[in-house]
């Protein structure tokens, strides 16, 4: 749902009051079915937020189908048949200008699902650290030995090679993926030099080309 305390900036008391009115009778007239629009059943359909204009005259209708599917078919369905669900609106509200329904997609659904997979991979990337610090670690307390800043840089340049694949265009991360290979350049170079049998082993652990 759209954040109200962000959404009321600007708008008087009096938009306030008529667009809840407005949302409410609107939501009644959906659950209940009143459109009677053919093939469609508004059961399914919720408004969100009602944001009048300062005259009164337009009411922006956001609203959701259950799971947020088929938003833009929903969406359009309701625009075509704005009339319909205004000559119901009508029935329950006594206004001096009855609003123009313009209806709108509430994306807040779409925003929550990305910020949901954010976090999941949040915590898959955390869980995957872990292992890869657990695995090249050279004691219990080790979390930034050579060793294991390499095992983290190789994850980020695997991941950083897949998604500059898929966005060739992304100049961020391209540098991102330099200055990360000419690190874990440096690293293997120096555990190389100081440590050859761990160098050996974690060329061959993470499966990297001398």
């Amino acid at each position: 749902m759209i954040n109200s305390d962000l959404s009321n900036k600007g708008y008087s008391q009096r938009q306030l009051r008529v667009g809840e009115l407005v949302k409410q009778s609107i939501g009644e007239i959906f659950i209940k079915n009143e459109t009677k629009i053919s093939s469609f059943n508004s059961r399914f359909i919720t408004v969100t937020e009602v944001r009048m204009t300062p005259d009164l005259k337009t009411a922006r209708v956001y609203v959701i189908p259950l799971g947020g599917i088929d938003m833009k078919e929903i969406v359009g369905i309701l625009t075509d048949n704005a009339h319909i669900v205004r000559r119901a609106l009508s029935k329950k509200l006594s206004l001096k200008f009855l609003p123009k329904l313009n209806f709108i997609e509430d994306k807040s659904f779409e925003y929550a699902e990305k910020i949901e997979k954010l976090i999941k991979e949040n915590k898959k990337n955390e869980t995957e650290k872990k292992d890869i610090i657990k695995s090249l670690a050279i004691n219990k307390s080790d979390v930034g030995s050579a060793e294991v800043q390499i095992g983290l840089l190789s994850d980020k340049i695997e991941k950083l090679a897949v998604h500059f694949k898929k966005f060739k265009k992304d100049k961020h991360s391209t540098m991102g993926l330099s200055k990360s290979v000419n690190k874990r350049k440096k690293l293997l170079s120096y555990l190389k030099r100081r440590k050859p049998d761990s160098y050996e082993k974690i060329i061959k652990q993470l499966s990297l080309r001398k």
